[in-house]
């Protein structure tokens, strides 16, 4: 390998990962939080992972800001009291207006990934729940989203605490969508299962299951058995989505990495350095976290064609 060639792109990706969090004004894990309590300094690498992992949970758990089309269930769309408690989230989720300060103050948490900072009923079900201001109102807006539609579900009250198992572990949410809008969660039918235990899946028992970092189906009134609409879980806990975007993220860094000590000699040409001269590359990335290779000096990015 080219002694010369200087890069930690597993350190770029950290460095990114703080910045983007800055931004937001979300503080930042140490280590130890990374860890769990277990490790005060990890290697690039393993940092780069844990932080990365820990900036898509905040980033799932955050409404994207864009503008939608809006849609109410039959239960607030009838109910002139919910119609008119929601015209405020209407009117910002179709004007692209930033709403996130009213999610669970839990997207904050420099420990995403404890037991009891885990927000189940998103990874479970895709389903968010908004404040109806900065103070943490007692009842709260539920909201499934899918691209650029938002489908407003129901008020419910919040419950004593985190635990109330009959607001969060109650499948009635996902009936309320079933009932509204049954195509657009049509690909997360168990195709060949009709009906289930409702022993199996009632709210003790989904609670249970979430503790165990277990996927339950959902079945609904007329018997149609759900998977799980908003991935699911991993084994520790964490979204089953975010662990897919994270072990992308590692492949595309590794591989950036087998490119750059292969094609040591190709890169110098294309920015014209001497075998004399320190190649530095580092990882930009984009709005989407997709990463380039970029040289500093130059000021260019580096296509590196495989062949």
């Amino acid at each position: 390998m080219d002694e010369k060639l200087k890069y930690n792109f597993w350190r770029d990706l950290s460095d990114e990962v703080k910045s983007r969090l800055k931004s937001l004004r979300y503080s930042i894990p140490s280590d130890l939080d990374l860890s769990n309590g277990t490790s005060k300094l990890l290697s690039d690498q393993v940092r780069a992972e844990t932080l990365f992992k820990h900036f898509c949970s905040v980033f799932a758990r955050r409404i994207p800001v864009t503008n939608y089309n809006v849609y109410f269930s039959d239960l607030i769309g009838s109910d002139g009291v919910k119609a008119g408690r929601c015209e405020f989230f209407k009117s910002a989720l179709m004007n692209g207006v930033d709403v996130n300060h009213l999610i669970s103050n839990k997207a904050k948490v420099v420990r995403q990934f404890k037991q009891e900072n885990l927000d189940h009923m998103r990874s479970e079900w895709g389903i968010y729940h908004l404040h109806f201001d900065a103070k943490r109102t007692a009842d709260l807006l539920f909201v499934y989203i899918r691209g650029r539609d938002a489908y407003f579900l129901d008020i419910l009250p919040h419950g004593r605490d985190a635990d109330d198992i009959y607001l969060w572990c109650n499948k009635h949410l996902v009936e309320v969508i079933h009932s509204n809008w049954p195509q657009i969660i049509k690909r997360f039918v168990y195709a060949g299962l009709i009906g289930g235990d409702p022993a199996y899946e009632s709210s003790d028992a989904r609670k249970n299951s979430r503790d165990k970092n277990s996927n339950l189906w959902v079945s609904v009134s007329d018997g149609t058995i759900y998977m799980p609409l908003g991935g699911g879980f991993a084994a520790d806990g964490s979204n089953f989505y975010i662990m897919r975007c994270v072990d992308q993220m590692l492949s595309k860094i590794e591989e950036a990495e087998l490119d750059v000590k292969a094609g040591c000699v190709k890169i110098r040409k294309q920015l014209n350095l001497l075998e004399s001269d320190d190649l530095k590359l580092k990882l930009l990335f984009d709005e989407n976290m997709e990463p380039c290779i970029y040289n500093k000096k130059r000021k260019v990015r580096i296509n590196i064609h495989r062949e």
